[in-house]
Parts: C-alpha cells; structure tokens; sequence
C-alpha cells in the first residue's frame, strides 16, 4: 500500500475505486480532466450497492466475488482507509493505493524521490492499543508504510498480535512485544475498567472526576460514568534500556507515548535512546486524572533537558471539560462552548531544532531529512521548510546544497499550487 495524492500517480490499466462519496468524487473529476475516467470500472461501497456519478457501485462482498487481480488496481478513497487496506489485503488484493489529497507528504514524496532518499524511518508506538486509531490516525500513518519500522509495546499480547498483522498488512515492518514500560523491570500494581478505555498503572481519581462532565450539543456525560469494573491487578514491565538491544533498536525518529500517567515514567527508563529521538508525541495531563500521575510541567522539564523542543498541543483531544455541579449546559450556548472548561489531557509534540545546537553537532543528513518528513506529517510543514532550507546553507551538507534547494524548490511551488487565490482587495 501507498498513498498518492494526485490521479496522475495511478499506473495505467483498469481501476476500481472504494468508496462512493466525496472524496470518491474528487478523484472521478480529476481523472475525468486527465481523459482517464473509462480506465474506472466500478466503485466499491463497505454497505450498499447502486450507482454513483454514472458509474456501478457493488458492496464489498459483490465486488471480491467477481474480483480478477490481473492489471488492476484499487485506489481506497475513504478516511477509514485504515480497517479497508487490511481487510483487501486479506482478501488477497495487492495492488492498492489510497488517494489522500491533504498536503502532507508534498515534502515527503521529493524527499524519497531524490537521490538523499533517508532510508527507513523508525517508529516507537509505546501503549499501542487502537480502540481511538479510525478518529485519530497516527503521524506515521500519513506516511507510506513500506518506509516505516515499527517497534510497539501493549501489556495485552493479543491487542500485539492485532496490532502486529494490521501493520503488516499496511505494509510497514512491525515487531511487537507484550510488556509494560516503566523505568525499571518488575511487577507493578495495574488499574483496569470495563471497557479497557484509561487503564493506569496509577489509580483512579475518582474523586476528581466525580465532579467532571464531557459537555456536547447532544448532552452532557459525567467523566466517571464512562467508567465501570474498576479492578487492580498487576503487569509486568521492563525498560527500553533493557529492551533496546535485545530488539535490535538502535536510534529511534519518532516516538508515541500514551500510557496514562506512566510517560515519565518510560522516558526515565529510555535514556540510552533519548540522545538520538528526533520527535515525539506525549500524552500529558493537566489535572489528576489518576492519583500521583506527573504533570505537564515535569514531562515538560524533563524532555527539554533532553534538547526537544515543545511545538504545541494536539487539537485532538484538546478539549475542556465541565463541571457535573453546573446546572447549565455550557456546550448549547453560542460564542460559549469553544472557550469552556478545563483541559485535563493533550497530546504534547516536541521536535529537535538542529537551528538552535551548535553547528558542529549537525545530524547526519539522512537523519536531518528524516526530520523534515515528520515534521511535515506532523503538520508543522513551515518548521520543515525552515529546516531544509538551513540545511542548504550550512557547511555540514555543503555538499548536497543543490539537491537540497531542487527539493525545498519544487516543495514550495506544490504548496502554493494548493494555496487558495487571494480575492483583490
């Protein structure tokens, strides 16, 4: 699988399209201007049969039945791309791409285009439980999946194995171990509920979240009913200090932390690899959702010390909450509920800013591209221009300054094709 962003990057011969809505829509019209549409041969929808824009819809079930490999090539365009690719890949499909128009992975694409292509990318996905994953993709999931080594950890060896096939059939290396991360090995207490939405290694604040509410247009649900079969076990864990040589990590690009509390925790445990992480995305909690969990400012400290720079808070997810004691339903006034309540957890992005050490500890440019590439996932595309616009001025790659102006060139011409036209004043 690979994603493609334009119709010009299907290969000729038949085409099958899945999907038969919007965006289904936009790559119809593309390939409509680019004298293609009569390679479209039908379109696929997960539930219902019909027809669409001229064209033949068949359900999934009636499109696998009459489906003849041969030439053909299935382009996903659906947002939920994610449970499609794996499921046709089962099925036996192999030639699929998944049309994705949003702009990030311009910088991307000229990146591995060029002869400076980065080699793989590696990807720490610590707690990679996937109840969330269709509403919040990961930043290497806009990424083609062939490029990505994955390393994940989950106390559940079953949610590793799912995990584990799920990304091979994406087509990205994965290797998942079935533990829990700490600072050090042992056995540690493991708070759980029904369902296994926010299980800690910390406890529940029950008092805290008593008195919170998630507040909608549609109503209002109180923090602690969402909870129930509230259970303390314990789990086995270990550190990536002691875990990163049995697996073969050496340095790692990006790392996912989302463990409830326990993100410090980890990181204490991660200092052979911390030296080397070029990003990260870090859950971190405002309030005490869970008894003793560190807050932002001490995960905050802590990675700073460890030269990443923090670049902001994931929109997802960042959203306040209410009080169960308010009689009002603050989210049903107008001009009041996109300012209300209290943040109690975020997703934190840090970044290496190469700009800001000294020249002389200038990355190896294969890693300073690799950067660059997930900096533009992570849609802080500006902060990947100005890195790759440092990197052609500095003596450290002066030698490929001419291929790395091409790339920054041609990237900052496919960004301003997608810039909407000033109205004249």
């Amino acid at each position: 699988m690979r994603f493609i962003n334009t119709a010009q990057e299907i290969p000729a011969g038949e085409i099958s399209i899945y999907g038969a809505g919007g965006r289904a829509g936009e790559l119809l019209d593309a390939l409509d201007a680019a004298g293609r549409l009569a390679q479209v041969k039908v379109l696929v929808d997960s539930f219902k049969s019909g027809e669409f824009r001229g064209l033949p819809v068949l359900t999934r079930e009636e499109f696998l039945r009459g489906f003849a490999p041969a030439g053909q090539t299935v382009v996903v365009c659906s947002t939920h791309y994610r449970a499609i690719v794996p499921d046709l890949a089962r099925a036996g499909v192999e030639r699929l791409l998944v049309f994705d128009p949003s702009p990030v992975r311009i910088l991307a694409g000229r990146v591995f285009a060029s002869g400076l292509a980065p080699g793989r990318i590696t990807i720490l996905d610590i707690g990679a439980r996937e109840e969330l994953a269709e509403a919040a993709p990961q930043e290497w999931e806009h990424l083609d999946p062939e490029r990505l080594d994955i390393y994940g950890f989950d106390p559940d060896a079953e949610e590793c194995r799912r995990v584990e096939e799920k990304a091979r059939l994406l087509g990205a290396r994965c290797v998942m171990t079935p533990v829990g991360l700490w600072s050090a090995p042992g056995t540690i207490p493991f708070h759980t509920t029904d369902p296994l939405l926010a299980c800690s290694c910390f406890p529940f604040n029950t008092e805290l979240l008593g008195r919170l509410r998630y507040q909608t247009p549609e109503g209002t649900t109180g923090l602690l009913d969402t909870l129930a079969g509230f259970v303390e076990t314990t789990v086995r864990v270990d550190c990536l200090d002691n875990l990163a040589p049995k697996l073969g990590l050496g340095e790692v690009d990006f790392a996912k932390l989302d463990v409830q509390g326990a993100e410090l925790e980890v990181l204490k445990g991660a200092r052979s690899l911390l030296p080397g992480l070029l990003a990260a995305k870090v859950e971190v909690w405002f309030a005490p959702y869970h008894k003793g969990i560190p807050l932002f400012s001490e995960v905050d400290r802590f990675l700073r010390a460890e030269g990443l720079s923090f670049f902001g808070l994931s929109a997802f997810g960042a959203r306040g909450v209410g009080r169960t004691a308010c009689p009002v339903d603050v989210a049903t006034i107008p001009r009041c509920a996109d300012h209300m309540g209290q943040l109690v957890a975020s997703d934190a992005y840090y970044f290496r800013d190469p700009l800001a050490a000294p020249a002389s500890e200038a990355p190896p440019l294969e890693r300073l591209l690799r950067l660059v590439v997930l900096a533009e996932a992570a849609h802080q595309q500006e902060y990947a221009f100005e890195v790759l616009g440092w990197a052609a001025g500095v003596p450290a790659y002066a030698g490929h300054a001419a291929a790395l102006r091409e790339i920054f060139n041609a990237a900052a011409a496919d960004y301003a094709a997608l810039a909407e036209p000033k109205e004249n004043a």
